[in-house]
C-alpha cells in the first residue's frame, strides 16, 4: 500500500512538473523578441488506428492560444499552447482523451492571405475515459503521458484579423501502455493492437491586436 501511494505521488509530481516547463517554454517564446498573437477554436473529428483496427469517428473539439514570429516576408514559425479533446466511438460510447498541447510549426505564407504550416504537437494527458449512457470510468493509468504527431495546417484570412483554418494531426506513437496493472494483475497489450491518435480539425483564427 506504501508503495502504490509513493509510486502515485511520484506520478503526480513529474505530472506537474512537464506541465510547469511546456507552460514556461511557451510563455518565454510569447515575451521574446516582435510577435502577433492570437486565439483559436476548432470542432475536430478523431480516432484511434493500430495496425488491425480503426475505430469509429468522434466529435470533439480543441482550442488555444498561438504566437507567430517572422523570419522572412514568406516564413514564420508559430508556436501553440492548447487543449485538445480527442478519442473515438466504441462500444456504444466514447473513449475521451484530453490532453494539454503544444506545437511548433513552420509556415510559409503561399499569398497575403493563404499560409500552409507544418511541424511537430506534442501532447500531455491530463485524463483518459471511456463514457457510456452515463456511465464513466477513469482509465488515464492506461495511456501514455505523451502523444507525438505531425502536424499540417491551411489557413486563409478573410478579414484584417481573422480566417478559417483546416488541420490534421497524424499520430506519430500507440498511445496505450504495452503493460497495463490492474489490482488484480497486470494485462499486455500486443502492439499490432496498440492505436494511435489521428485528428481533423475546422476553426477559426483571431489576432485580438493586429
Amino acid at each position: 500500500m506504501a508503495n502504490k501511494f509513493l509510486r502515485s505521488n511520484h506520478w503526480t509530481g513529474n505530472y506537474r512538473a512537464s506541465l510547469i516547463v511546456i507552460v514556461i517554454m511557451f510563455f518565454f517564446s510569447f515575451s521574446y523578441g516582435q510577435n502577433n498573437w492570437g486565439v483559436r477554436a476548432s470542432a475536430n473529428l478523431s480516432k484511434t488506428v493500430s495496425s488491425v483496427y480503426s475505430s469509429p469517428n468522434r466529435l470533439g473539439f480543441s482550442t488555444g492560444i498561438f504566437v507567430e514570429k517572422q523570419i522572412t516576408a514568406r516564413i514564420f514559425v508559430l508556436e501553440d499552447l492548447g487543449y485538445s479533446l480527442k478519442g473515438s466511438l466504441a462500444y456504444n460510447g466514447s473513449f475521451n482523451l484530453k490532453y494539454l498541447t503544444s506545437s511548433t510549426l513552420l509556415g510559409w505564407n503561399v499569398t497575403s492571405r493563404l499560409s500552409i504550416l507544418v511541424g511537430p504537437e506534442f501532447g500531455y494527458l491530463l485524463q483518459a475515459n471511456y463514457n457510456s449512457r452515463g456511465f464513466k470510468v477513469i482509465a488515464t493509468n492506461e495511456y501514455k503521458q505523451w502523444d507525438i504527431g505531425l502536424q499540417g495546417t491551411v489557413r486563409y484570412i478573410v478579414f484584417r484579423n481573422w480566417g478559417f483554418k483546416y488541420g490534421y494531426i497524424h499520430g506519430l506513437q500507440n498511445i496505450q501502455k504495452s503493460v497495463i496493472y490492474f489490482d488484480n494483475g497486470y494485462a499486455t497489450i500486443d502492439e499490432k493492437h496498440n492505436p494511435k491518435n489521428y485528428l481533423h480539425e475546422l476553426g477559426v483564427f483571431v489576432y485580438p491586436r493586429k
